[in-house]
């Protein structure tokens, strides 16, 4: 899975940090001094993303799953909808583990400060690597070399909001929504 999809990421990154934590609110009026926000993205959608950014960056140790979703077109125009779920632990600034079990395929990713494990459940196969260093190095590693990463790597980055930005050419703040009962 390629997760350098922005727009998707940043309504799970504001679901993530309202379902996670309660944090301080908003100011929206100081945040749009103190950020850049880019031309076509809201100044409360980037405030928001930078709110659960500023949150996930100052957690040394953390866990999430995320509920993947994708559609995908077949012949005829038929419409298959496929998932999975990804079960992600985080302990900076060197460990990581991310775990997929979907529709298509299994992958498990581990990185331990040193090596990084890819191991592939659906094709039977792993893959070990020597990355001495952060978990940064070990995702850049991946997505540069092979284009893909864990699942939701941007997450996991020492700086979320730098990786989640950067390519963003539009975004909105549309509201509250529930998860899992929990309104975020």
């Amino acid at each position: 899975i390629m997760i350098r999809n922005p727009l998707i990421i940043c309504a799970l990154v504001g679901l993530l940090a309202g379902c996670v934590s309660t944090p301080k609110p908003l100011n929206i009026a100081k945040l749009e001094k103190e950020l850049n926000t880019p031309p076509g993205v809201e100044v409360k959608a980037n405030a928001v993303l930078y709110q659960a950014s500023e949150f996930l960056k100052a957690a040394k140790t953390f866990k999430f799953q995320a509920k993947i979703t994708r559609d995908v077109i077949l012949f005829d125009e038929v419409r298959v909808h496929l998932g999975g779920v990804s079960n992600v632990t985080v302990q900076r600034p060197n460990k990581l583990r991310a775990i997929f079990e979907g529709d298509e395929k299994s992958r498990k990713s581990y990185f331990d400060g040193e090596t990084l494990t890819l191991y592939s459940v659906t094709k039977k196969f792993y893959a070990q690597k020597n990355i001495p260093g952060t978990i940064d190095n070990a995702i850049d590693f991946v997505f540069d070399k092979f284009g893909f990463t864990v699942p939701i790597a941007d997450l996991a980055y020492a700086d979320p909001y730098a990786i989640l930005i950067e390519n963003i050419d539009e975004g909105h703040f549309i509201g509250k929504h529930k998860v899992d009962g929990v309104v975020c």
